[in-house]
């Protein structure tokens, strides 16, 4: 192995071992994350219960406004059809009291009779967007929506109830949560301040596969790595090529890192001297060798794990 990779792979190894400390500043936010869940449960179940029932109910009164629109339209046809039939038959009794011709009045008594069906047939019969309306089912969606509005005051209330609680429990969560959210930023920006110009952040969730392009030997700079890297990218044969890439790194760890002991150390130590000047949380971390040992444990989790946990933070 040439100094030149020995260097790159020091690297490597320090900005997973910094995307390692973040995953674990993840973890501790879960932890606290699942705690608060458990803690306002009753709250928090409560209120689905209250956002589920509004939507039954918005369903509900659609589902009444459709049906007696439905009756609406019925009644407007009935109409319509009573108006033609009164017409005629209004026409024919006229032509019978004149006496203008004496076969006109039986014919348009006749139509008076059967022009009222034939539109029926002909203009609402075949309209296939027309429904009979259910007055049973407005009868019954009336008492499903007082059922609803009758749980949803409950819930309201309970709300209420559960509010003082729930308002203590979020403030200790926001708490907390703006503490790892700021630890992961703060290795975020000491990372991308250490790494970004080598090597861009978008391309951090790679480096598992970057070890092993090196390590084959179909690149030997950063360079050319990141073009098969971006090729990679593109294809569909991401996921299980990366899988591979991190089983393989797993089990060639030790030998990578033997290889690469010498800049490791001073990669690591730099970075952590780095991360302690930044925030007080991370002090002890160089004596400790934490980054050494996050490194190793974090080892069976995929670069793109540490990554997208490291980022959701980052993000949030």
């Amino acid at each position: 192995m040439t100094e030149n990779l020995r260097h790159i792979f020091a690297r490597l190894f320090s900005l997973r071992a910094g995307m390692s400390l973040a995953a674990y500043e993840a973890d501790a936010f879960k932890t606290i994350e699942e705690e608060y869940k458990e803690a306002d449960k009753d709250y928090l179940s409560t209120l689905d219960r209250l956002q589920e029932a509004n939507r039954q109910m918005d369903n509900c009164i659609s589902d009444i406004n459709g049906e007696k629109y439905l009756l609406k339209k019925k009644y407007t046809r009935i109409c319509i059809l009573c108006l033609v039939f009164l017409a005629f038959l209004g026409s024919g009794a006229a032509f019978i009291i004149l006496e203008i011709n004496k076969i006109a009045p039986y014919v348009l008594f006749f139509m008076a009779l059967v022009l009222p069906v034939a539109i029926h047939f002909l203009i609402f019969a075949r309209d296939k967007e027309y429904k009979k309306p259910n007055r049973k089912l407005i009868y019954d969606l009336k008492i499903e929506c007082e059922r609803l509005h009758t749980d949803i005051v409950e819930y309201e209330k309970a709300l209420l109830e559960l509010y003082d609680d729930h308002e203590k429990y979020k403030i200790v969560f926001d708490q907390e949560r703006k503490h790892h959210e700021k630890n992961v930023r703060d290795i975020f920006n000491v990372l991308h301040d250490r790494y970004n110009e080598a090597l861009e952040v978008e391309y951090w969730q790679y480096v598992d596969m970057m070890f092993y392009y090196f390590e084959a030997g179909k690149c030997d700079s950063m360079g050319s790595c990141i073009v098969l890297v971006q090729r990679l990218a593109q294809s569909e044969y991401l996921e299980s090529s990366a899988m591979k890439a991190t089983e393989n790194l797993n089990v060639r760890c030790d030998k990578l890192i033997a290889n690469a002991r010498v800049y490791l150390a001073r990669e690591l130590d730099e970075l952590g001297a780095e991360l302690e000047g930044t925030n007080p949380v991370f002090h002890g971390i160089v004596e400790n060798n934490t980054l050494f040992a996050d490194l190793k444990s974090k080892l069976e989790i995929s670069s793109q794990t540490l990554y997208d946990e490291m980022m959701a933070l980052v993000n949030f």
